[in-house]
Order: structure tokens, then sequence, then C-alpha cells
């Protein structure tokens, strides 16, 4: 009778392992089936590769690549300058002739591009002003040291060959330049030339970027 009852409860025991091996197996199975097959990461988790660091690295690394340069050395103040000629050159029925500025000053200073040029003529009581039309669009900066020079080529129509109308004849007194990126002129007198205007010369008189030194070849 003994042997009957442990045989009992040892079945009971068996079915009750059996019964949670299954639930447990179960169970397994279901999260294993609920399961994700990888994890989104948050965006700020994902670094984006740029160049050759990634976004997350941008505040430490970014000084690797050099900023695009600019330059330290001041810009020329009309105050440091004054204006001469240079060289001139003739070729057909123009002129070229260098317009100069020159560093009066003790620091160094730099000049980048066209001036403005305008020429002053005085007949009797009425002033007639005429204007240089820049000829380039590219150009680099100038760096003037105390003494230094730079020039630009200022070409102008020197007879009435060409002109298929009447030309008219302009005789400046005085020259003004404004330095590049400024609005002060500096003024000086005109060289001996007269300067011929012609309707079918538009592109004269002419002003060119300013080079450096004292060039002297026929501007390109």
């Amino acid at each position: 009778m003994q042997g009957y009852e442990r045989a009992k409860r040892a079945l009971r025991f068996y079915q009750g392992l059996s019964a949670a091996l299954f639930t447990a197996v179960v169970m397994v199975g279901v999260a294993y089936l609920t399961k994700p097959a990888y994890t989104i990461p948050k965006q700020s988790q994902i670094a984006s590769t740029v160049g050759n660091y990634s976004t997350s690295d941008q505040a430490t690394t970014s000084s690797t690549n050099p900023p695009l340069q600019v330059s330290t050395t001041p810009k020329c103040n009309p105050s440091q300058l004054r204006v001469l000629y240079g060289p001139e050159q003739q070729g057909g029925n123009t002129s070229e002739v260098q317009i100069v500025l020159q560093n009066t000053s003790s620091s160094l200073c730099e000049i980048a591009g066209h001036p403005g040029l305008q020429l002053v003529q005085t007949l009797g009581s009425s002033v007639t002003k005429l204007d240089g039309i820049w000829t380039k669009t590219g150009f680099s900066a100038v760096k003037l040291s105390p003494g230094g020079d730079a020039h630009a080529w200022f070409t102008f129509l020197n007879s009435t060959k060409g002109c298929t109308t009447t030309p008219q004849a302009f005789i400046p007194q005085s020259l003004y330049i404004i330095p590049p990126n400024d609005s002060i002129q500096i003024q000086t007198s005109w060289i001996d030339q007269t300067i011929y205007l012609c309707s079918t010369e538009p592109q004269y008189p002419s002003i060119g970027v300013f080079l450096p030194g004292l060039g002297g070849n026929y501007p390109n």
C-alpha cells in the first residue's frame, strides 16, 4: 500500500515538472519569435562620416582642415599712398601708362583689384569728368612694403586713327585715383597727353588691376 502511494506522488511530481518545462519552452519560443531582428539606434548615436572624421568629432578635429586663407595684412589707407606715373608705352593708336601707388608709410599694407580712376578737364567755367573702364575680373593682393610700388595699366586713344566718326579731344588737368575698396580720392596732375574719345572704341580709356612693382611690358 505504501509503495502504491509513493508511486502516485512520483507520477504527480514528474507530471508537474513536465508541465513546467513545457511552459518554459513555450515562453522561450514566443520570446524568440517576437524579438526584432536588430535594435534601431537613436539618430544621435549614428556617426555620419564627413571627410575623414565623424560628425560627433567635428568640434575637436575640424582644425585639421585649414580654413580659407584670410590675409592678416591691413589694407592700404589712402593717407599711406601717393600717385606716380611709371613707364609709358605706345602701340598703334593707343598709349599705355602705368598708374603707380607707392607706400609712403613705415608699415606694410596691401591693395587688391582695380582702382577707381577719373580724369577732370576744365574748359573755362565748365568741368568734364571721364571715368576709366575696368578691364579684368581676376586679381591677387599686392603687398606694399614701406617705399614699395604697385602699378595698374591705364590705356587710352592717343590719335584719331581708326575713328569713323569725329573724335572728341579730351585734355585732362587732373587725375583722381581711388584705391581698391575705398572711397577717398588721391589727386595728382595729369601728364601732357591728349586723350581722344571715339564712339567706335568704347573700351577706352580703361584701367587694369594692380600688379606688383613697376612692369615694363604691355598689359596682358
